[in-house]
């Protein structure tokens, strides 16, 4: 994720490729999110109608707000990834509800319990959404900038949302591999 301030459209482009041969697994898809803000000193530190009222430029402060700005963005990857997944398999539950069966093969079926499975584990282990920067541990006081911004970003909502979505489709699965564990047991049964 890459927060920038004060850079036109050909500087951050320019940055970004600049810096292409540093990324390690980029998005076929380019997320952005862009906020104006505006510097009064005389004013306290607030957000509204998408704009960033600041009471400093402090690097420190703006470093803090990039934080929250990188991590709202990674989550939209998220939310788009898992959009997909649900948008994908729709029919399962359609095919279930109508033919009381589905057409996935075992194979297929766990490939998508661990599809989901990753997406989940993205999400909660490995990028930490939730978790406050260690930024934040030698720079407490800007973590107010943070905060503020993760709250106006809904950061913490999204991710449940998120999550409660991969969950229902993961119980889903989970329900369809039962059965169709105990149909495979039940021909081996029967065969023997």
């Amino acid at each position: 994720m890459l927060a920038c301030w004060n850079l036109t459209t050909d500087e951050r482009q320019q940055l970004c490729l600049d810096l292409s041969d540093l990324i390690v697994e980029p998005n076929t898809k380019q997320f952005s999110e862009e906020y104006r803000y505006r510097i009064d000193p005389e004013e306290g530190f607030r957000i509204k109608h998408d704009v960033v009222y600041l009471d400093n430029f402090e690097p420190l402060s703006r470093l803090a707000l990039s934080h929250a700005f990188a991590q709202s963005t990674k989550l939209q990857v998220f939310e788009e990834k898992a959009q997909k997944v649900i948008q994908e398999n729709r029919f399962i539950s359609k095919d279930l509800a109508k033919k009381a069966k589905i057409s996935l093969s075992r194979r297929k079926l766990a490939m998508l319990r661990g599809l989901l499975f990753e997406t989940s584990s993205d999400i909660s282990l490995h990028f930490s959404l939730l978790d406050t920067p260690e930024f934040f541990w030698d720079y407490p006081e800007v973590e107010g900038y943070y905060s503020t911004l993760t709250k106006y970003l809904d950061l913490k909502p999204r991710i449940e949302i998120l999550n409660h979505k991969l969950a229902t489709i993961h119980e889903m699965l989970d329900m369809l591999a039962s059965e169709q564990h105990h149909k495979h047991s039940a021909f081996l049964e029967w065969i023997i």
